[in-house]
């Protein structure tokens, strides 16, 4: 693989291209893959950095059971270089792309159950949980970036966005749920709402009530990407003596849902505003102001 700079940009040729061609390495190809037109080289320090228009200074990324990046440089008569890496303001980017998309998604969502489409409107939903689990990791990997002037590569970022579980585990940002009349946790909950934070029977009840939220958050991922699936594709059961019908969620635990997903999106959303977020995160506030066209977050409906 040989590849080229300008001020402008990085073009990567294939060196199979040039076996038996006749052509020489500088005669002209079609290049194979063209890095980010709005950047260029320095090559002024000892480590090779990305200088993006109007952004901060970014520097290369090298895994450590990866060689050096090496531009120009022939080493054993080839050229090495590590795979693309992704400049820290695209993770922003990503991020509030995946946020606005999140919005987009449970506003379709809550279109579609007023309409009477309540299973696909609860697939629909947790389609946009998971694009906030995106936006939390996106920004994660942000924030990560900032701190170390290390940038992932593409396929750490593909990787990171692909997971489905990974994503739902990411956007579980609060719960809600029914305790069964006679269960210990409706006792424990009982047991609170008729004695104060300092009694041994408060104590004891919480302690009831934080081992079931434990155990909700560890498979609350799983059941929600199960709950996708249930909630769009027919299936055979566990069984093998019935059908999953998408038509069978009930109206009732679709509005639960839905719900619950907006209210975990608007949080995310009003913790965007400028004021708030100068207040909450300057860092994050002083990142997303020079990007004054970035799209507006679509405001959450409820069902």
């Amino acid at each position: 693989m040989l590849c080229s700079s300008t001020d402008k940009a990085i073009s990567v040729y294939s060196t199979n291209t040039l076996r038996g061609s006749g052509r020489s390495a500088g005669a002209s190809l079609a290049p194979i893959l063209i890095l980010l037109p709005t950047t260029r080289l320095d090559r002024s320090s000892n480590r090779s950095s990305l200088r993006n228009e109007g952004a901060a200074h970014l520097r290369w990324w090298k895994p450590r059971s990866e060689p050096a990046y090496t531009c120009g440089r022939m080493e054993n008569r080839r050229v090495t270089m590590l795979g693309m890496i992704v400049a820290t303001p695209m993770l922003l980017e990503g991020a509030w792309y995946s946020l606005e998309q999140c919005g987009r998604l449970l506003s379709d969502a809550v279109t579609l159950y007023r309409a009477g489409s309540e299973a696909t409107a609860v697939g629909l939903a947790m389609l946009g949980r998971e694009e906030l689990g995106k936006y939390r990791s996106l920004l994660e990997s942000w924030r990560e970036s900032e701190k170390t002037g290390k940038c992932p590569n593409v396929e750490d970022v593909r990787d990171a966005c692909i997971e489905h579980v990974e994503k739902q585990r990411k956007a579980l940002l609060s719960w809600s749920f029914t305790a069964e009349p006679g269960s210990g946790l409706d006792a424990a909950i009982r047991t609170q709402l008729n004695h104060q934070p300092q009694d041994a029977e408060y104590r004891q009840a919480e302690q009831t009530i934080q081992a079931a939220l434990k155990a909700f958050s560890k498979h609350a991922p799983d059941e929600r990407h199960k709950l996708r699936m249930r909630s769009l594709y027919v299936d055979l059961n566990d069984s093998g003596l019935s059908w999953n019908r998408p038509a069978q969620v009930s109206l009732e635990e679709a509005r639960k849902l839905l719900n619950d997903a907006v209210n975990d999106y608007a949080g995310q959303r009003d913790k965007m505003d400028p004021d708030l977020l100068r207040e909450l995160d300057p860092e994050l506030a002083d990142a997303l102001e020079p990007w004054q066209q970035r799209p507006v977050l679509p405001v959450p409906i409820w069902p």
